[in-house]
């Protein structure tokens, strides 16, 4: 194959797994097979760090730039399309893996035609349409970001947090498409602000609150206010009655399961807002997949038996390292990395303290 050839299979690679890592369908083994391919060759890491780096570029400038960020609202939205139909065909992977920074880029910089020419070999995917009056916001891995909303409302989203704004008419709708966002609500008794998580939806006049949607949770968080959390399917388990929760309350729905409400501390479920998590009596293996969620190193158990090993503590997210040698100092754990950016964590051999 020349080089001109292995530089086109590169950035398509790059393109097609860009949009099966943004999407909330991606699994765990689907991860494991991009890290598999990023390191299989130089020329992949390369074309995937381009492309997040110039992605980063766009979303910086598309912030300050109400024209961009237009654009790269219809990028995002025809990325959800693509990503929830799975497309893996390279023409609608590459379309929708370089949607951000080609409308952008090649429509607005001056130099931007020309190098997403050596980039992307080919003609642009069109411009696809958007529905007038709807913002997509969204983050990747490991980034946070806090967005103003015309109304006043301010939303934090957490690491690869996707949701749809549309503030339009009588009532204030947010779509919470994946992820977690931190809510703080501009009052206007006269506009609802409701957030659709799910089949459930979030209700407040002017409060705080946060709310995450996991493939099989969704955990709704009051801070200040009050909000009504109310199903939207008639099969759930629970009454169709809504639930009104109280300052530091959380609403926790599980698949099949009713769901609960409990006091918990609120700075410690909204510390992610800061980089931070807490775990209280949390078992390793659920305290490394919420770790993994911020990190392209994945932390991964060899040994089933320390999945249940208790986790206490405040820990950086990011800090994959940090949190592998905490652990390892608590427990008979050794720790070793596989060449694949990932950090095996295994019980100790007696004798054996390398790390």
């Amino acid at each position: 194959m020349s080089a001109e050839l292995q530089h086109d299979d590169a950035n398509s690679g790059a393109a097609d797994w860009d949009v099966r890592l943004r999407s909330h369908t991606c699994t765990d083994h689907e991860r494991q097979a991009f890290e598999q391919w990023r390191n299989a060759d130089p020329r992949h890491r390369e074309a995937f760090d381009r492309l997040q780096q110039l992605l980063k570029t766009v979303r910086e400038a598309s912030a300050h730039r109400p024209e961009l960020q237009s654009l790269r609202e219809a990028s995002n939205q025809y990325l959800d399309r693509v990503a929830t139909q799975r497309a893996w065909g390279k023409g609608l992977a590459m379309a929708a893996g370089i949607a951000a920074l080609s409308l952008v880029t090649v429509f607005s910089f001056p130099s931007g035609r020309q190098w997403l020419s050596s980039w992307y070999r080919g003609s642009p995917p069109a411009i696809p349409g958007f529905t007038t009056g709807v913002q997509t916001y969204a983050t990747v891995l490991n980034e946070r970001s806090t967005v103003t909303l015309t109304d006043g409302s301010t939303v934090s989203l957490n690491s690869r947090t996707r949701l749809n704004v549309q503030l339009a008419g009588a009532t204030r709708r947010v779509t919470l498409l994946a992820g977690q966002a931190l809510f703080r609500v501009s009052k206007d008794p006269s506009r609802p602000f409701i957030v659709t998580a799910g089949t459930r939806t979030v209700t407040a006049l002017g409060t705080e609150f946060d709310v995450r949607v996991d493939p099989d949770k969704l955990q709704v968080t009051l801070l200040e206010g009050k909000v009504a959390v109310q199903s939207t399917d008639p099969a759930a388990l629970g009454s169709m009655a809504p639930v009104m929760l109280k300052p530091r309350e959380q609403f926790v729905a599980m698949n099949g399961f009713a769901p609960t409400v409990r006091e918990v501390d609120v700075d410690k479920t909204t510390a992610w807002t800061e980089g931070r998590i807490f775990f209280a009596d949390e078992t390793l293996g659920n305290a490394i997949a919420e770790l993994n969620r911020y990190s392209d190193t994945a932390l991964v158990v060899v040994d089933p038996v320390i999945a249940n090993y208790q986790i206490n503590g405040m820990f950086r997210v990011g800090n994959q390292a940090g949190f592998a040698d905490a652990v390892s100092s608590m427990y008979d754990v050794e720790t070793r990395t596989d060449g694949t950016n990932r950090i095996l964590l295994s019980r100790r051999i007696a004798g054996n303290h390398a790390r």
